[in-house]
């Protein structure tokens, strides 16, 4: 019995000394390292025209004044949006006259455009009084014109010329 009782001990000890050691696993799979996202920068707002017509032109003698129609269509061709803005529309005669238009101040002011959206708006355009002189002007706008928009194309918010009166 006694031996019996040294061999169940001398078990016991085998078995409690293989169950503190650890068991390392071998050739497992190394973990993959993914490679980074690689995210493009969104380009700045870049306000641009990108239509602008002669609506109308309707001149009274009488007052000596042109009411002058045009649409203006204005895109952010960028992908951040555009904060407000103002522009101007801009008139030239044969005298070179400017600020012929009674209604409309230097400043007009444009909301913000998100990247890639367009706005279009009709402009009824009021001469000041004989301040055209000649029946044949040409009008533009421009945009951003107090630069407070940060864009990635500065050099193209000018509109092309439209000519009223041929």
């Amino acid at each position: 019995m006694k031996r019996m009782f040294c061999i169940a001990a001398l078990l016991l000890c085998m078995l409690a000394g293989n169950s503190q050691k650890l068991i390392t696993p071998t050739n497992l799979p190394i973990k993959p390292h993914l490679p980074s996202p690689k995210i493009p920068a969104l380009t700045k707002p870049d306000l641009e025209v990108t239509d602008i017509r002669l609506i109308s032109d309707n001149y009274n003698s009488t007052t000596g004044v042109h009411t002058t129609t045009i649409s203006l269509t204005i895109k952010n061709a960028g992908q951040l949006p555009a904060p407000a803005s103002y522009f101007n529309i801009y008139c030239r005669d044969a005298n070179n006259t400017h600020g012929a238009w009674q209604n409309y101040s230097a400043y007009q002011h444009v909301a913000g455009i998100n990247g890639g959206a367009s706005l279009t708006a009709q402009y009824v355009l009021i001469e000041k009084p004989k301040a055209i002189k000649t029946s044949h002007f040409s009008l533009w706008a421009q945009l951003d014109i107090s630069n407070m928009v940060q864009e990635s194309n500065e050099m193209n918010n000018g509109s092309p010329i439209i000519n009223v009166g041929e």
